[in-house]
């Protein structure tokens, strides 16, 4: 291959987020912070329209952000894109998890074992 080749290549390269647009990302209004974030779509090209590419999508974020307790740090939250409107993704609830250093926090080593002994009286039914 010669030098010539890679120099063409060089020049004829594209920052690929020129071809991106940004969305705000807006949470349900049951949480006190409305603005959840930003996300990128690649724009409109032909028949593929940013809009098909952004529904459906699913983001995950901690309830910190959204809400102004700070309390519930270890709970994130995902929001799913129902509309699109402008530069706004439209979200609804999705799901709600554990991180895993809480859910490890809470189950130990043999904290969790429960042992029990009782006397059970048993009638077998023979045929």
């Amino acid at each position: 291959m010669s030098p010539l080749f890679f120099v063409d290549d060089i020049l004829h390269r594209t920052d690929p987020f020129l071809k991106k647009e940004w969305y705000a990302i807006k949470a349900p209004t049951f949480f006190s912070q409305n603005k959840a974030g930003y996300t990128l779509a690649t724009k409109t090209q032909g028949l593929r329209t940013s809009r098909e590419s952004l529904m459906g999508r699913v983001f995950t974020l901690n309830i910190g952000d959204l809400s102004t307790t700070k309390t519930d740090d270890f709970r994130k939250i995902s929001l799913k894109t129902d509309d699109v409107q402008g530069t706004q993704c439209l979200t609804s609830f999705a799901g709600m998890e554990i991180t895993t250093d809480k859910l490890r926090g809470l189950i130990r080593k043999k904290q969790t074992l429960v042992e029990a002994f009782a006397d059970v009286k048993v009638r077998v039914l023979l045929n």
